[in-house]
């Protein structure tokens, strides 16, 4: 279970989401905003740049799974402890990109006071972002083949129903950016 009472000058805004529901956008603002930005998706890029692996959805796949192995369902959290300990030096508000699992949320909670922003859009409107966006698109096999092994093996649902806050991005993005503004409004 998480602590009740982590330090209140660390804050943590960790975004949670399927593929394509929109959580780079989210960091994208963050980063508008001069808040720190740490991607937990950003440790398996760097494993596979570390280990010569070229960068596809296949290997991501397989380097995540390798990491959890390792470390355990909190390994994204673990592996970037130090880099978040590091912006909390100059900031006492940080945004996560890309938390997936409980555990994750379990690991940020005994050190950091966290609250979870959830980003949900309809699986065909994600499927089709996926399909058109620059880094790492998604045909729709891999989408949905990525949907599956993120709910069944990564528990991603978990943190996605224990959400504190819900952005539905359903619409254009200058109405999600609206959205994005009013939650941030809360933390400034």
């Amino acid at each position: 279970m998480p602590q009740d009472d982590p330090p209140a000058q660390k804050r943590v805004l960790a975004i949670v989401g399927m593929a394509g529901s929109g959580k780079s956008c989210i960091a994208e603002a963050a980063l508008v905003r001069d808040w720190p930005v740490v991607y937990f998706g950003g440790q398996v890029l760097a494993y596979l740049a570390g280990q010569g692996i070229d960068i596809n959805p296949e290997n991501e796949r397989k380097a995540r799974e390798e990491l959890r192995e390792k470390l355990g369902m909190g390994a994204m959290a673990i592996l970037t402890a130090e880099n978040i300990d590091k912006e909390f030096q100059n900031q006492p508000l940080i945004v996560i990109d890309g938390l997936y699992s409980y555990a994750e949320y379990e690991e940020l909670t005994k050190r950091y006071q966290v609250t979870l922003v959830a980003v949900v859009a309809p699986r065909a409107l994600r499927h089709q972002r996926l399909g058109v966006r620059k880094d790492r698109p998604l045909d729709a096999n891999q989408a949905k083949d990525r949907d599956f092994a993120e709910l069944q093996q990564l528990q991603k649902g978990w943190p996605i129903a224990l959400a504190d806050h819900y952005l539905l991005n359903d619409q254009d993005r200058a109405t999600f950016d609206t959205h994005i503004a009013q939650l941030f409004d809360h933390f400034s």
